[in-house]
């Protein structure tokens, strides 16, 4: 699991064109799970049908 994250973790910054140091890598890597966790929470998908809807899909129908 931790090789998972941290595979992770290098490919959201490669991505982003961050380049940490091995101390903020290292603190990225101890937070990430936590903050995934809370962006995974924000996701409702039962209240979608709901007034007004809580999320935005951009795809004209």
């Amino acid at each position: 699991m931790a090789a998972d994250i941290r595979a992770t973790v290098t490919v959201l910054l490669d991505t982003a064109g961050i380049t940490a140091s091995a101390e903020e890598f290292d603190k990225f890597t101890d937070s990430y799970p936590v903050l995934r966790a809370q962006a995974d929470g924000l996701y409702l998908p039962h209240l979608d049908t709901e007034e007004p809807a809580l999320s935005f899909d951009p795809v004209v129908e």
